[in-house]
């Protein structure tokens, strides 16, 4: 899916374009079925067993793939520029217009009134609720379906996905667009494959659990695409509800410290994020290096910063808050600080602290403030790519 973040490894979805002939449907998108001899109650009953194997893939793609696409945008696109061929002559799904069409869309809604917007939006949202109900289903095989009723899924868990994440944009982009005070969030897969690959690549299923309850499965794309961990370790004992080699949460430098916590400003990181810009901190100390200060600063263009994320075991994590306490801020600061030591001595920094972007304190774990956490999550690959190597 080549329109969303890509943390720089094969991701484990390459799906192939299976329609006979290109999606063309003049009608309503749930009257296109019975154009090709599907009948509307099966679907929405999953009663694909009534149809033979070989034309249900292609016949689904069509649907809810290419006709979910024509059906949502308020204009006719064009079949090819979601279809790429490889060197060998294989079709494949791409989404890499996507961000493309997005955007003539939003210039088409700029000249809608309000009401025209949400009628819109509305129509747009019975669409998206219909094709939500059988792609979850679909998606989710084999835990949304006995197996005895559906020994094998009805496409590739692959295609399934695929379904999910165009699902998950279009919904994102049709209140964006059309009614930005909506909350848009039907939950379109649980990404099961998408996690299992994280699983196969080394990482802890504690980690991995944590990610099936918090992130959509546009997020859990992302997470399987950043690769293995680069901490191996084995954790065949490790569980859903423990790792074995994880910490009990955040730790001060010595057992018997008792230094303050420090949180970042959420205001003003809403602030710096509302300018397009990155939220960074930097821990000051007055000259005794007794009292601190944790400071949000935007990161500008061509700023100097580190970026670093913790793990488990370390004792960064917290699961109670954003927060960490002076002893470990004062020596990630001066970690950071390390790295940019030639600039520091010579006076060419304008600051005595290098910024830093760390996860536990600058990706919110509080339910209330999922956009924050979600515009964060969104730039997680440039926050790593324009950090100090």
């Amino acid at each position: 899916m080549d329109h969303l973040p890509h943390g720089g490894y094969p991701g484990p979805l390459k799906i192939p374009y299976l329609c006979k002939v290109p999606y063309s449907h003049e009608g309503e998108w749930l009257g296109y079925p019975a154009t090709q001899g599907f009948n509307l109650d099966h679907l929405r009953f999953h009663f694909f067993h009534h149809y033979s194997p070989d034309t249900v893939p292609a016949f689904l793609q069509s649907w809810l793939y290419f006709g979910l696409i024509f059906a949502v945008l308020p204009f006719k696109p064009d079949v090819d520029d979601f279809v790429n061929e490889d060197e060998k002559g294989g079709k494949f799904i791409t989404t890499s217009k996507l961000p493309m069409y997005f955007e003539r869309w939003k210039r088409h809604a700029e000249v809608l009134s309000k009401e025209e917007k949400l009628s819109l939006w509305g129509k747009n949202r019975l669409i998206l609720n219909d094709a939500h109900r059988t792609i979850r289903y679909i998606g989710d095989w084999p835990q949304s379906m006995p197996l005895s009723f559906s020994p094998v899924p009805p496409v590739s868990r692959e295609m399934g996905l695929s379904f999910a994440i165009l699902g998950r944009a279009l919904e994102l982009a049709n209140g964006k667009i059309l009614n930005p005070e909506a909350r848009e969030d039907l939950g379109w897969s649980s990404g099961s494959l998408l996690l299992e690959h994280m699983e196969s690549q080394g990482w802890c299923p504690f980690l991995v659990a944590g990610m099936h309850y918090t992130f959509d499965v546009d997020g859990k794309y992302f997470a399987s695409t950043i690769g293995p961990p680069r901490v191996q370790r084995n954790h065949r004992r490790c569980t859903d509800e423990k790792c074995m080699y994880r910490s009990d949460g955040i730790q001060h430098l010595t057992p018997t410290c008792q230094c303050p916590m420090f949180s970042p400003d959420i205001d003003k990181m809403r602030e710096i994020l509302a300018e397009n810009k990155l939220p960074l901190v930097r821990f000051v100390t007055n000259s005794d290096g007794k009292r601190g200060k944790l400071e949000v600063v935007p990161g500008e263009g061509g700023a100097k910063y580190v970026a670093m994320s913790h793990v488990w075991s370390d004792g960064l994590g917290n699961f109670a808050g954003n927060s960490m306490p002076a002893c470990q801020l004062g020596r990630i600061q001066n970690a950071a600080n390390s790295l940019y030591h030639d600039d520091l001595a010579t006076g060419d920094s304008n600051v005595i602290s290098v910024p830093f972007w760390m996860d536990t304190l600058l990706i919110p774990n509080d339910p209330k403030l999922e956009k924050i956490k979600d515009a964060t999550i969104v730039n997680m690959t440039q926050i790593y790519k324009n950090a100090k190597d």
